[in-house]
């Protein structure tokens, strides 16, 4: 049995791992907001299509507080049915673990990169995407995580983490880029109704990830739910209707592209049904640290003129055409979207 965690010390840190494509919009400000919260380190494994995160987060890498890793879609050399993300975050584990048994498959990682030293010292973790930030609540709102983490139970390998998902509030075209998401998207689901979950951490208290949802506590660690009053996570799920169509040309949001590229009626059906429920009550949890996350950016100077040059290459443009070419054909594919298999009672 491993031997029960210690507090934190003052060289340990709080870090994130996240998986990255094309998010060059966003990851400003999640860095600055989870920096401001007490995380002290993120390591990001660069998926996009020219992996040029390196070069775009250079003032976050200098600042010595990022870590960016280029990550090819397949990795052939890896006998493994886990998902590029999954490997990814194993990695990143591996390293934070200092070479434990059970990342063996990770070692090959790190001899192509050449890295073996990119960490510091952390011993919490948290696999988190560029849209989900978490909030501390209650008594906890306006402190840093080091201080919730430290008064955890010591036997506590991983929280799972409920999340609230925020939709479009109304935006058709993506905000300005300048603009903060914070601040321009207040609105969220009424309540959370099989939401899926992400989790925060001990590094030594938990094994290889096998969903990117939930860790698995190791054993003489325990596995438990984080209360509602204390920590969230807020999910920014979409940036405008325009975006969410976007995406659903490259299969992110349903699992059917096939659908997608024939009959994208489908999709605005989908829209109308499911994601335009997610902008109902009104949050300004963290519409309240936007001047703690514009005085970071401005001491990076990412802030102002900087911000809308750098951002602007990423500024989604454009319109979706809808076609209806086949009337008949459409009509069968509107039928076989809608025969979703009923869920069982229970």
């Amino acid at each position: 049995m491993m031997d029960r965690a210690k507090p934190m010390t003052d060289d340990e840190e709080a870090c994130i791992v996240g998986i990255m494509a094309d998010e060059e919009l966003f990851l400003d400000e999640w860095l600055a907001y989870h920096v401001m919260l007490g995380f002290g380190h993120f390591f990001i494994c660069d998926n996009g299509r020219k992996q040029t995160l390196g070069q775009f987060l250079r003032p976050h890498v200098d600042a010595g507080y990022v870590t960016v890793v280029n990550w090819p879609d397949n990795h052939t050399f890896i006998t493994t049915e886990k998902s590029n993300q999954l490997i990814c975050y194993d990695m990143a584990l591996f390293l934070m673990q200092e070479g434990e048994p059970g990342h063996k498959q990770c070692l090959f990682l790190l001899l192509i990169s050449g890295k073996d030293d990119i960490l510091p010292k952390c011993s919490w973790v948290s696999f988190l995407d560029c849209d989900e930030f978490l909030s501390l609540q209650g008594n906890w709102a306006g402190r840093n995580i080091r201080n919730y983490l430290a008064s955890l139970h010591s036997d506590v390998g991983s929280q799972r983490i409920k999340e609230y998902r925020f939709g479009h509030n109304g935006h058709f075209y993506d905000p300005p880029p300048s603009s903060l998401l914070v601040t321009s998207f207040t609105t969220r689901e009424n309540r959370m109704e099989f939401a899926k979950t992400k989790s925060l951490s001990r590094v030594h208290g938990i094994g290889p990830m096998t969903t990117p949802h939930q860790a698995n506590a190791r054993d003489g660690f325990v596995g438990q739910w984080a209360l509602e009053d204390q920590l969230i996570m807020y999910h920014f799920r979409l940036r405008s209707f325009l975006r969410y169509m976007h995406r659903s040309t490259r299969g992110d949001v349903i699992k059917h592209q096939a659908l997608s590229a024939e009959f994208p009626f489908v999709l605005l059906w989908r829209f109308v049904t499911s994601v335009s429920s997610l902008s109902k009550v009104e949050d300004l949890t963290l519409a309240k640290f936007e001047d703690k996350i514009t005085q970071h950016l401005q001491w990076l100077n990412l802030w102002g003129d900087q911000r809308a040059a750098r951002l602007a290459p990423y500024a989604l443009h454009g319109t979706i055409e809808l076609v209806i070419g086949n009337p008949q054909k459409n009509a069968s594919i509107m039928e076989r979207a809608l025969l979703v298999p009923k869920k069982k009672a229970f």
